[in-house]
């Protein structure tokens, strides 16, 4: 009598490997996800916000719902009390302008920053509360949580105010229009920094967008790299300049103040810092840029629309001529101002 033949087993092997193997990328696809969840969740209690940007569809605050339109967010009060004050965690967005509209038409309203949260005032409302409406107008979409910044197509750093984070008693984002700046530097000991991302090494010049009231000129201050997830320690990685003063805090002057060397890919912060203040307040950054210089391995750099105007091809250098400064120009004539029109100093 003949046995039965041994089912073939090596045929279905190489069908279970496979299965197993999509089982554990799935797992670790899960578990990313996951971990990524987490940080975002992280990233928002850090920013003393229950109502992130992983909410498209609104949220709320003590006495008002809230829900984000393009560029904007539009607030509606919960009851008759509520139409009052509201406070807003943060926010990474430059403030456009808030406005209250009610039964009797629009009224424009204020923004008063502090150092993690935002208080919007109005006038009363006239009419029924249910229909009053706040609608804050935002420089983009509104957004909660810090970004790393990444290079620009010509390989260089935009860094404006409204991205920065800031330590410290006094200092913070002032996100008004006529101001758009990291100001009340009144505490020495407060910093701002921003995070990049270097993908490419390279040499870099140090711009900055700086206003400083009449007679409180003269405090020095820092940019300083701090190496994130490397080892890096280069001396080339400081920057250190005196605020020049410009007549008003808000009246904002291009200057270049150093080089820096980035020898290693990785994430760094660009630390704002003060060295001393001479005189009440250190001054108002709006801006700080780095440009990239080229080099012989990425050929010319491509002038990019955004960038500080008066960016060369050339290392800066300290002991440039004070000849080419230009005016001084209050922050409401630079606005719409096209880069070739900008002026600056060195």
């Amino acid at each position: 009598m003949k046995r039965a033949p041994k089912p073939n087993t090596m045929q279905k092997q190489p069908m279970n490997r496979e299965l197993l193997r999509c089982i554990a990328l799935f797992k670790e696809t899960a578990i990313h996800f996951a971990l990524q969840s987490m940080v975002c969740l992280t990233l928002i209690s850090m920013t003393n916000t229950d109502i992130g940007a992983q909410e498209p569809r609104g949220g709320e605050i003590p006495g008002f719902t809230w829900t984000p339109a393009e560029n904007r967010i539009q607030l509606r009060p919960t009851s008759k009390e509520s139409v009052s004050d509201a406070i807003l965690p943060r926010m990474f967005n430059t403030v456009k302008e808030l406005v209250l509209i009610d039964e009797e038409g629009t009224h424009p309203g204020t923004v008063q920053p502090e150092i993690e949260t935002w208080k919007l005032s109005w006038p009363k409302a006239k009419g029924s509360w249910d229909r009053v409406v706040l609608e804050l107008k935002l420089d983009g979409l509104p957004q909660w949580i810090p970004s790393v910044e990444k290079e620009g197509v010509d390989g260089s750093f935009r860094l404006p105010a409204s991205h920065a984070l800031t330590k410290g008693t006094k200092l913070r984002f002032e996100p008004q229009p006529f101001k758009n700046t990291v100001g009340y530097w009144v505490d020495e000991s407060d910093h701002a920094w921003w995070t990049i991302l270097i993908d490419r090494p390279g040499k870099f010049n140090v711009a900055t967008l700086q206003g400083c009231g009449s007679g409180q000129g003269g405090s020095t201050v820092s940019l300083q790299a701090v190496p994130v997830d490397s080892q890096t320690s280069s001396k080339e990685l400081t920057s250190e300049f005196v605020v020049e003063e410009t007549g008003h805090f808000q009246n904002f002057i291009w200057r270049t103040v150093g080089t820096m060397t980035f020898s290693e890919k990785g994430t760094y912060r660009i630390e704002l810092r003060c060295k001393s203040k001479a005189k009440g307040a250190v001054g108002d950054f709006r801006e700080v840029q780095l440009l990239r210089l080229p080099d012989k391995s990425c050929g010319p750099v491509a002038p990019r629309p955004d960038t500080f105007a008066c960016r060369t091809n050339t290392e800066w250098n300290p002991s440039h001529s004070t000849s080419k400064r230009g005016a001084i120009l209050h922050s409401s004539q630079r606005a719409n101002m096209p880069p070739s029109s900008k002026r600056w100093r060195s």
